[in-house]
């Protein structure tokens, strides 16, 4: 806590906090040391720079954020869902994601948003949907992965990879019977020209990654899938910036060729950025919907705590 810092320095003790988060470095720091490729890339007292300064010093390359300025507003649909159940004692929830579209589901930690992208995934409780137009059934993931649902979990290292497996195995789960070596080494090498893995090793092992990397291949393995549908549970959760930045490219260039996103975050400046829709997610049930452009990162919080209500314009 902040509190913690001022009293520690009040006394005359010097503390070196080691982060990524911009937020942390803002509310911590007096003086900000940058290393980038084992080199110190910036030095300078926290008031006297901006965030767009330390962000292109720790990557080393110019950045910008993908501000969204012209949410998608196709009308066809991929998915819908009515009377969905998160649990017994919640409301059932209705949701439409159209081709084409992100949709972020914003919600704090306990608003039910990992529930429900485990629902949609199989990974809780039967549902049924309409997906492309067919009546589909998803009892269990395999059903999911089956109507081409992808989901990216929010606890990666746990759910998502295999740690004591490499990246070639990663990126070659849909394939089925006898494999060819050369053809899953092409299928890892690709991935990792594709999502800008480091290292660029396809035998590397996964606990040997950064939590950048591991995300990357975390969503790469699902690439030879084909999903129409990506639920993504805080994807960006324990990753440097160009990482996220990968990441926000990945979702634009999927969207860009038709297939859907649902982003599950419980980050503002992210959820006004990447998402063509926002749908706030408070005690397992939707409380608002609105176009990224009728909200600034304050109210998006104040209105996923209940605090108030705003018109919506989506």
């Amino acid at each position: 806590k902040l509190s913690s810092y001022k009293d520690l320095t009040s006394k005359g003790i010097g503390i070196i906090l080691i982060s990524h988060r911009l937020s942390e470095i803002r509310n911590f720091a007096d003086d900000v040391t940058v290393l980038h490729n084992g080199k110190v890339a910036l030095s300078e007292a926290i008031t006297k720079i901006t965030d767009q300064q330390i962000v292109e010093a720790m990557t080393g390359k110019q950045l910008t954020l993908p501000i969204n300025t012209a949410p998608k507003r196709g009308n066809e649909e991929l998915l819908k869902v009515q009377e969905l159940q998160l649990h017994k004692d919640h409301s059932p929830l209705s949701l439409t994601i159209r081709k084409g579209e992100t949709v972020v589901i914003y919600g704090l930690i306990g608003s039910g948003k990992t529930t429900l992208a485990e629902t949609l995934f199989g990974a809780r409780h039967t549902y049924h949907a309409e997906i492309d137009g067919q009546n589909i059934t998803i009892k269990t993931p395999r059903d999911a992965i089956k109507a081409k649902i992808a989901l990216v979990p929010e606890e990666r290292r746990k759910q998502g990879l295999f740690l004591s497996e490499n990246i070639i195995s990663h990126t070659n789960l849909h394939q089925s019977g006898w494999r060819r070596k050369q053809t899953e080494l092409n299928n890892a090498t690709a991935a990792i020209t594709a999502f800008s893995i480091s290292p660029n090793d396809p035998k590397a092992f996964i606990h040997s990654l950064s939590g950048g990397n591991q995300q990357k291949v975390s969503i790469a393995k699902w690439d030879g899938f084909k999903p129409n549908l990506f639920l993504l549970d805080e994807p960006t959760k324990g990753v440097d910036i160009a990482a996220k930045q990968d990441i926000f490219q990945f979702i634009r260039n999927i969207t860009d060729n038709g297939s859907s996103v649902i982003y599950f975050t419980g980050e503002q400046d992210e959820a006004l950025h990447i998402a063509d829709r926002i749908l706030i997610l408070a005690n397992g049930k939707f409380v608002g919907e609105y176009l990224p452009s009728d909200l600034s990162p304050e109210q998006l919080l104040h209105l996923s705590e209940g605090s108030y209500s705003i018109e919506s314009h989506s």
